[in-house]
């Protein structure tokens, strides 16, 4: 039995493209919003902060 090989689709984004995203993101909410933008200390109006934070430090860790 052959294994499927899954193509990429020419429109979906490489790892490296959700990363330059999320590092693009981050830079815009610090210019936009300054200290109130660190991740670990969130106001509960950024929804998802900690989370951020989780994917910040990951994505530094590996990339």
């Amino acid at each position: 039995m052959n294994a499927i090989t899954p193509t990429r689709d020419e429109n979906s984004l490489s790892r490296e493209e959700l990363r330059e995203i999320v590092r693009l993101l981050n830079r815009y909410g610090i210019a936009k919003f300054g200290d109130e933008w660190g991740p670990g200390a969130a106001n509960p109006w950024l929804a998802g902060g900690e989370r951020l934070e989780e994917l910040l430090d990951k994505l530094d860790r590996t990339g």
